[in-house]
C-alpha cells in the first residue's frame, strides 16, 4: 500500500488523505515526471503509426511506380562470346580519302586491263589467287565498254584461300603513305587485304569486309609504309560463294600520314570503381589526363562497384574526359534501330544531364559493332574507339578509332614495343584498361599499372585524353 501512495504522489501531486473533494480554485503544478511520461507516450504513439503506414506506401509505390532493375550487361548477352567483327571503315574516312590529292602518277599499270598476255589470257600485271575447277575467271566489258574483271566461285571459301583476282606488287618508297581504291559489284561479301613485301618476307592485313552491292561501288584505303617494305599490293577476293566484279584499280601516293608527334590515350571501360580507387591516384601523381568511357544507368543509379556521378564530376573536372559505353554495355548489333537510336542518344543525355559533359566520344561495348551501328554511333558522336587492334594516323577514322587492349596476359615487353611504335612513327597509340586489383582477365595490379605509367612518362609521347587528341590530329 505504501508503494501504491508513493505513485499516486508522484503522479497527480496529492497525498492520498489529503485529497480534497470539493471544487478547487487552483490545478495542482504538473511534476517534471508527468511531462517526460507524456512526451514517451507521444514518441511511442508515432513510432506505432508510422510501422503500419511506411510499409503500406512502399509497397503501394512500388505497385504502382515499379523500378526498373539496372543490369550492367544484357541479360541475353550474360553468357554468350561476343566475337571482334572484321574492321568497318566509315564512308567519312573513304571520303576524306578520295578528296586527298594524290602526288605522282597513278601507279597501277593496266589498270583498264587493256593489255592481254597471249599466254596466259589475263591481263598483262594481273593474276588469281586459286585455280579450282568450280571456280571461274575472266575479263569482261559493261556496258559502256568499260574492262572489268569477274570471278565466280560456286565452292564453299576455306581459310585462306579466298577466290579473286590479284594485282602484281607495286614498288613504294620508304616512310611514304599512298592511298588505294578500286571499284567492286558482287553477290557476296567481299574481304580486302594487303601484302606488303620487306626483304623476301612478305606480312597480311585484313582491312575491311564489303558488304554485297549490285551496283559499282568505290572502296578507298590507305597504306602507311612505316615497316619501310619495298612493295605493296591490295587483293579483293570472295569470302562465300557468289559473284564478284573488279574494275579501275588505282595506288597513288599522298601526303605522309606520320604526325607531327607521337601520342598516347589512357581510356578506362565501364567505369569499374577500382579503376577510380586503384588507378586515378597514380594518374593524378603524373599527371596523366585520360578518358573513362562510362556505362550511364550504372552512374545514374550508382550501381555497386562501379563509379557514380560524383566521382565522375570530379575526374571531368580535373581535365579527364567523360566519354559514353552506352546505357547499359549491351551487344549493339542486336538492337533494332529505335533501340539502337535511344541507347546512343540516351547514353549521351543521362551522362550530360549528369554534368560530366559535353560527351564527344564513344566506345563500342564488347567491341561489338556493325555498319549500322557505327552509322549511328557517329551521328551522335565526334569520335567513336574500337576495340579493332592497331595505331592511329594522320588518315585515321573517326569513326573506328584503333586501340590496344590490355588484359592479365599483356607484357611488360608487348606495352614496351607498342610505345616504341608510336614514338618512332609518331602515331597516335590508344590503350584500353579496365579493372585493377580484381580478378579478371581485364584486370591488372596497381603496381603493374604503375610500372606501365613509368614507361609511358620514359617514352616522351604525348598523353592527352581521346578527344583532344583527335582534335590535334586534325
Amino acid at each position: 500500500m505504501r508503494v501504491v501512495r508513493l505513485v499516486y504522489e508522484l503522479l497527480t501531486g496529492y497525498p492520498p488523505k489529503k485529497r480534497p473533494t470539493g471544487r478547487r480554485k487552483h490545478s495542482a503544478p504538473i511534476r517534471p515526471l508527468v511531462i517526460v511520461c507524456g512526451v514517451i507516450a507521444g514518441l511511442y504513439l508515432v513510432y506505432r503509426i508510422g510501422s503500419v503506414i511506411v510499409p503500406i506506401v512502399q509497397v503501394a509505390d512500388a505497385t504502382l511506380f515499379p523500378k526498373q532493375p539496372v543490369d550492367v550487361v544484357c541479360s541475353t548477352e550474360k553468357d554468350e562470346e561476343i566475337s571482334v567483327p572484321s574492321p568497318i571503315l566509315s564512308a567519312n574516312y573513304e571520303k576524306r580519302l578520295q578528296d586527298t590529292a594524290g602526288q605522282g602518277p597513278q601507279m597501277v599499270a593496266n589498270s583498264s586491263f587493256g593489255q592481254i598476255d597471249q599466254e596466259s589470257g589475263y591481263p598483262v600485271g594481273f593474276s588469281h589467287t586459286i585455280d579450282n575447277a568450280a571456280i571461274q575467271y575472266g575479263v569482261l566489258k559493261d556496258s559502256d565498254g568499260t574492262s572489268f574483271l569477274r570471278t565466280m566461285n560456286g565452292v564453299a571459301v576455306e581459310a585462306g584461300a579466298s577466290p579473286g583476282w590479284e594485282l602484281e606488287g607495286v614498288g613504294v618508297a620508304a616512310q611514304s603513305t599512298y592511298k588505294y581504291s578500286f571499284w567492286y559489284r558482287s553477290s557476296a561479301e567481299v574481304d580486302v587485304s594487303l601484302e606488303a613485301v620487306k626483304a623476301g618476307v612478305t606480312t597480311y592485313t585484313n582491312v575491311t569486309k564489303l558488304p554485297v552491292s549490285s551496283e559499282w561501288q568505290q572502296f578507298t584505303g590507305h597504306f602507311a609504309n612505316f615497316e619501310d617494305a619495298q612493295s605493296f599490293r591490295f587483293d579483293a577476293t570472295l569470302s562465300h560463294i557468289g559473284q564478284l566484279d573488279i574494275k579501275s584499280p588505282s595506288i597513288v601516293r599522298i601526303a605522309d600520314a606520320q604526325l607531327s608527334q607521337g601520342m598516347v590515350s589512357l581510356t578506362f571501360d565501364d567505369g569499374w570503381q577500382s579503376a577510380h580507387d586503384k588507378a586515378v591516384p597514380l594518374l593524378r601523381q603524373y599527371g596523366f589526363r585520360s578518358t573513362f568511357y562510362i556505362i550511364s544507368d550504372v552512374a545514374k543509379y550508382e550501381e555497386g562497384g562501379y563509379m557514380n556521378l560524383d566521382e565522375l564530376r570530379e575526374l571531368r573536372n580535373q581535365g579527364n574526359e567523360i566519354g559514353s559505353h552506352s546505357l547499359r554495355h549491351c551487344d549493339l548489333t542486336r538492337l533494332d534501330t529505335q533501340q539502337l537510336q535511344q541507347d546512343l542518344s540516351g547514353s549521351k543525355r543521362s551522362l550530360e544531364e549528369g554534368q560530366v559533359g559535353p560527351i564527344e566520344s564513344f566506345a563500342y561495348p564488347l567491341g561489338s559493332y556493325d555498319p549500322k551501328v557505327q552509322t549511328q554511333a557517329t551521328e551522335t558522336y565526334a569520335y567513336v574507339r574500337s576495340s579493332d587492334a592497331g595505331y592511329n594516323d594522320r588518315y585515321f577514322d573517326h569513326a573506328n578509332i584503333h586501340s590496344m587492349g590490355l588484359t592479365d596476359k599483356t607484357s611488360i615487353k608487348d606495352l614496351q614495343q607498342w610505345l616504341e611504335y608510336a614514338k618512332v612513327h609518331k602515331v597516335w597509340l590508344v590503350l584500353v584498361y579496365h579493372r585493377f586489383d580484381e580478378s579478371s582477365e581485364y584486370n591488372l595490379s596497381a603496381s603493374q599499372f604503375e610500372q606501365h605509367l613509368r614507361l609511358i612518362r620514359a617514352s616522351g609521347l604525348a598523353v592527352l585524353p581521346v578527344s583532344e587528341a583527335a582534335h590535334a590530329v586534325k
